[in-house]
């Protein structure tokens, strides 16, 4: 029996996965983190086009949107779109992205790459808002660092996306739900939470810094 997303002091083959095959195989999440998953997808599945969740710092929530990303793509046509406000996150989501879903084929916008070729994505806001006559056909969409998502920046993109394609949707990820101007910022966005666990809660479940 695999243990639940047992976190190791060695190195990331440590972590443990279901399955065999190296192509199929899943990560096993912490229960808090599949808790979040599965209320982002079946908050799709209603029909909702966008939804919030909140988890506290070193709580793994690349690792979520990253398992997210992977169940509702994983075997489809469908592709993905990862937005990031710097290019350390950039960096850091496309390495948790290959390390939750093996063999993804990804891309990157930002300063000196303009690739959409990818099953996913990866691409920083600054970038991206200098390029919104070349995005091609997007399915779902991940913010990262979500309190940041009300920035005319961001909602440049958001409302191109909308414009192309009526049916894409939307998860925001953020340890910050509530932004200078309160919660209705991102409310207006994603409405009100689908999630939320606090660093008490994340501790009782176990679950260290990815």
């Amino acid at each position: 029996m695999n243990p639940v997303g047992q976190r190791h002091l060695d190195p990331p083959a440590a972590h443990k996965y279901a399955g065999t095959a190296e192509s199929r195989r899943r990560m096993i999440l912490y229960p808090f983190q599949r808790e979040a998953k599965e209320a982002v997808l079946h908050h799709w599945e209603k029909g909702n086009q966008a939804a919030l969740i909140s988890l506290p710092t070193g709580s793994g929530k690349t690792i979520v949107f990253s398992d997210i990303l992977q169940s509702s793509l994983d075997g489809t046509k469908a592709k993905g779109l990862v937005l990031v406000h710097r290019d350390e996150l950039l960096r850091q989501a496309i390495e948790k992205l290959s390390f939750v879903w093996p063999g993804v084929k990804l891309s990157t916008v930002d300063a000196t790459s303009s690739n959409f070729a990818g099953q996913v994505t990866v691409a920083s806001v600054m970038s991206m808002v200098r390029r919104l006559d070349k995005i091609p056909r997007i399915h779902k969409v991940v913010t990262d660092e979500a309190h940041h998502a009300p920035a005319s920046s961001w909602l440049k993109i958001y409302k191109r996306l909308g414009d192309l394609f009526p049916d894409w949707q939307h998860v925001g990820v953020t340890a910050t739900p509530v932004r200078n101007k309160g919660a209705s910022d991102l409310e207006a966005i994603f409405g009100k939470p689908v999630y939320v666990k606090s660093i008490c809660g994340r501790l009782s479940q176990g679950g260290l810094d990815y």
